[in-house]
């Protein structure tokens, strides 16, 4: 039996690299799906993983997978509060979650899980949490302002459903205000600026915020900010602050289903009930050379997708130079640049399952290694070295 089980393994696939690690099961049995890590629910550094969950922030050391704590979170009722995406940020951690009022909060604690900022009520859609160049906190996820208010103000949970009242005001709503996907705050949370607005306006606008699309992004060494929207299709939108010069990279893929600009409502819960109906982009990570982005096809009534996940890299001035299909989800990166994919194992009689991050560069995706044989043989490889 080896005395000590390293969590962290190395598997060489010609002159590349991925790094293997475990999850512990004291995390993984929270998941509903290998894709419920993406959108900003993990965290990576040079020794630890920090991983959102029901009821708390999970600490583990990368290379033991027993080595995992539940951070204390000086909130009450914490315990029940869904956590769905944080950022490790320079000693503190500041992170996104559902409270058990129903209502979204943005919060910062340092490492002990004393409230630094916050809780600060942000109603909206949830998603990656970023230090953009000029020290705000960027989070990305379609965002009303006013819907809170109209929540607060009109939202009559009395009777059978919604009064005449409600439904004027809320149509109201969407005919009067903006939405956007991309906030950014100071270190109290106060949001300062916005882009992406929805260029779209009632009926419309709120038939597109039923299909719950996430808004992938990432920030790269020189501040430039990209994002993906879902409004014009499979395009990688560039933003640079502050003065907002935008460009934008149409990614040609046979697979991606654009959904219409101009949804009803009734459209809207149309292609939500039907599987593969339109394809929901889940991640875009750049290395500062390349922006790798990943969509999956929907899935009916709600169910987390379940693959496969289509890849696709562009350089940065917008080249295509890679479209593949993978069985594993990308759902993070690390501080230097190394994504992550998902991959769930069905563990044997009487055992969990199993759930591994294996991390690579962007180049290795490009040489095969994100390639479904060269995961399974790192995890296999991996498995093989650290069996009791």
């Amino acid at each position: 039996m080896k005395s000590l089980i390293l969590i962290l393994f190395w598997f060489s696939f010609g002159v590349s690299q991925a790094e293997v690690v475990k999850l512990s099961s004291k995390y993984a049995k929270t998941l509903y799906s290998d894709l419920a890590l993406s959108n900003g629910a993990t965290a990576i550094d040079n020794s630890y993983l920090y991983l959102a969950g029901k009821g708390g922030i999970y600490a583990q050391n990368k290379r033991f997978p027993d080595g995992i704590e539940k951070l204390p979170l000086d909130i009450k009722y914490s315990k029940y509060f869904s956590i769905s995406s944080l950022l490790h940020d320079d000693g503190r951690l500041v992170m996104f979650y559902l409270g058990i009022d129903g209502m979204y909060y943005l919060c910062s604690v340092n490492m002990n899980g004393v409230i630094l900022s916050g809780p600060k009520r942000k109603h909206g859609r949830g998603g990656r949490i970023l230090r953009t160049k000029d020290g705000l906190i960027l989070q990305a996820g379609l965002y009303r302002p006013l819907y809170s208010t109209y929540l607060d103000l009109y939202d009559d949970e009395s009777g059978s459903g919604p009064t005449k009242q409600s439904k004027r005001k809320f149509k109201e709503l969407y005919q009067i205000s903006d939405a956007f996907s991309l906030s950014f705050y100071d270190d109290s949370f106060n949001l300062v600026d916005s882009a992406a607005i929805l260029p779209l306006k009632g009926e419309a606008a709120e038939a597109y915020e039923r299909l719950y699309l996430t808004t992938p992004l990432d920030v790269s060494e020189d501040g430039t900010i990209f994002y993906i929207d879902h409004i014009d299709g499979y395009t990688v939108s560039e933003l640079r602050r502050p003065n907002k010069t935008t460009k934008q990279y149409y990614i040609w893929n046979e697979n991606f289903r654009p959904i219409p600009k101009e949804l009803t409502k009734e459209q809207a819960e149309s292609l939500n009930s039907t599987s593969e109906s339109y394809s929901r982009a889940y991640a875009l990570y750049t290395d500062n050379t390349y922006i790798l982005t990943s969509f999956v096809q929907n899935q009916a009534g709600g169910d987390p997708p379940a693959g496969p996940y289509n890849i696709d890299i562009i350089t940065m001035s917008g080249e295509h130079v890679l479209s593949m299909v993978s069985s594993y989800p990308v759902v993070t990166e690390d501080h230097e640049n190394r994504v992550f994919f998902a991959i769930s194992r069905k563990g044997g009689w009487l055992e969990s399952d199993e759930l591994y991050l294996v991390g690579m560069t962007i180049q290795d995706v490009l040489n095969g290694l994100a390639e479904k044989r060269a995961i399974d043989a790192a995890i296999d490889q991996y498995k093989k070295l650290n069996q009791e």
